[in-house]
């Protein structure tokens, strides 16, 4: 089934509708455990790209972000999971990690959210 959603709908061009959608796909399924209020929490800087041992690039989030019902362990002081979106090397197009790095260097560096409102002009440009 999220095959069928990556070839039909999320991957099939590149506009920046269906671009931003594809990013919100990918985070959801591979980062985010709880609910639609966390993406609200998300920024630019709330990724953090790393190398693990064997040579494989992944994303992660950083700490500032904080998801409800927080799984920590029994004290505050247990470090959270980190939990990670590895990149594809083998298919640059379905990419999650690519996607991500794309989409946050279209974006506008100063603004206040990952997922902000489209303008009128951008969607309208070639």
């Amino acid at each position: 089934m999220i095959s069928k959603i990556n070839s039909a709908h999320l991957f099939r061009n590149n506009n920046p509708v269906i671009l931003r959608l594809r990013v919100w796909f990918v985070v959801a399924i591979h980062l985010v455990s709880r609910g639609l209020e966390f993406h609200e929490q998300l920024k630019i800087n709330s990724f953090i790209l790393n190398t693990d041992d064997y040579g494989h690039v992944y994303a992660t989030l950083s700490n500032e972000t904080k998801q409800k019902n927080w799984q920590g362990g029994i004290d505050k002081q247990t470090p959270q999971k980190k939990k990670r979106m590895f990149a594809i090397s083998n298919s640059e197009k379905y990419c999650p990690v690519k996607t991500l790095s794309d989409f946050i260097s279209k974006t506008d560096p100063n603004t206040s959210s990952l997922f902000n409102r489209c303008s009128k002009p951008a969607l309208s440009s070639p």
